[in-house]
């Protein structure tokens, strides 16, 4: 708080300069454009907030006004909604956070999972609410997976691994363990890139040794990877073959920190705090942003715009992460797998957005397969031989929006998996 009291104290001195020593002519005039100006900014807060929040809404609202046109039903509560009902239930329900730091005893430690052993609140992008019960780490699966001597299949990925938004029995775990018979687990968190993938594997995945090792990528995991290389937690999991949080056995930990972090989130105590507007937060919020976007286009990770100059800047470190990870499956025993799958842009996007994701998929596949890395491409070999490939996605057509697989969609893309590694 110092720099707003040196800023208010700043402002005061001059204020009371004038008034000392100006003339009743320009203290009046001064009166008029401090007044003027605070009213201004408060109306710019005001607009600001409220492009923040319909922006945080803009997918929900988009979903919810397709399912009217199509007369299809759609549960119209928020998140929040949906929390208090479970709550007035007794079912003590959770929101998934994820991907948390926080500091215990002067060291910062960097959380991949979320809460453990408990029903998380994940999303409603088809008209129903999905949630799941998390395992002792934090992730999709039934608990008792972990105490099984042998693993089959572990899934490595973001929120299409983590299972947005289709019921636990129809993501990729379900179809994935219903195909084969055998014991499937999945270690997936929304917004992870392959960094944080890599970190997370070496965490919880490395102590189990599956047989076989699937890693879901899509192109926007390069955008990820533009924090993910400044974090230094993730770069040691990166540089140094024997770094490790020893996670496993701070999970009382975690959940603590994160629980405390989730019931102080604006999805629980409600987007206006009088705090942030006094201190005008979403105002600086929506300038600190367009500023840095100005400075470094690479940081507007959501524009569709020179997606394949943004995106290939970071390939070097994706060959890193990859080669590294298919090294150290393969050094157990181990076999190591790469599908592509596609985002919602490249369905519906420009004709200049899909080809430059389409140069992106190719460039990788042919990197990786010269690399001798099992590497194969769900949307060139399964969608885009749909008579109609947006019928994999909540809503077809009627939603230009980053939603992610509906049942259909994680139906026909596990069966490919499940072709190519059995």
């Amino acid at each position: 708080y110092i720099k707003y009291f040196l800023a208010s104290l700043t402002i005061l001195s001059i204020f009371i300069g004038f008034r000392i020593f100006g003339s009743q002519k320009i203290i009046s005039n001064l009166n008029v454009v401090i007044f003027a100006s605070i009213i201004l900014i408060y109306i710019l807060e005001i607009i600001s907030f409220n492009i923040i929040i319909k922006g945080s809404n803009y997918q929900f609202d988009m979903n919810k006004r397709a399912a009217k046109k199509l007369n299809l039903t759609f549960d119209e509560r928020n998140v929040r909604d949906v929390y208090k009902d479970l709550k007035n239930k007794s079912l003590n329900p959770k929101l998934p956070y994820a991907r948390y730091a926080f500091k215990s005893d002067d060291k910062i430690i960097q959380t991949f999972g979320t809460i453990s052993n408990s029903l998380m609140i994940l999303c409603n992008e088809s008209g129903k609410w999905i949630t799941f019960q998390s395992d002792r780490y934090g992730f999709n699966n039934p608990d008792d997976l972990w105490e099984q001597s042998s693993i089959e299949i572990l899934l490595v990925g973001d929120s299409f691994i983590q299972g947005h938004c289709v019921e636990s029995s129809l993501n990729y775990r379900g179809n994935l363990e219903s195909l084969s018979k055998k014991n499937v687990l999945s270690i997936g968190v929304a917004g992870m890139g392959t960094l944080n993938e890599f970190a997370m594997f070496k965490e919880y995945g490395l102590k189990i040794k599956p047989k076989k090792v699937v890693l879901v990528y899509m192109n926007n995991d390069l955008d990820n990877l533009f924090p993910e290389k400044q974090n230094k937690i993730l770069m040691e999991y990166l540089n140094n073959p024997l770094f490790t949080q020893n996670l496993i056995n701070k999970q009382d930990l975690i959940d603590y920190n994160i629980e405390k972090a989730m019931l102080n989130s604006n999805i629980l105590t409600g987007d206006f705090k009088l705090n942030r507007f006094i201190k005008f937060f979403h105002l600086r919020s929506l300038l600190k942003e367009k500023i840095k976007n100005l400075i470094d286009p690479n940081t507007n990770t959501s524009s569709s715009k020179n997606i394949y100059k943004r995106r290939s800047k970071n390939l070097p470190i994706f060959y890193e992460i990859i080669f590294k990870f298919n090294k150290l499956v393969n050094g157990y025993g181990g076999e190591f797998f790469v599908f592509i799958i596609p985002a919602a842009g490249e369905f519906h996007g420009s004709k200049k957005e899909i080809a430059e994701n389409k140069k992106l998929r190719l460039e990788i596949y042919q990197q990786l397969s010269k690399n001798n890395i099992n590497v194969f491409d769900v949307h060139e070999n399964v969608f885009l031989n749909l008579k109609n490939p947006l019928d994999v996605l909540p809503f077809g057509d009627k939603v230009k929006h980053e939603n992610h697989f509906n049942e259909l969609g994680f139906e026909l893309s596990s069966k490919y998996i499940y072709e190519k590694i059995k």
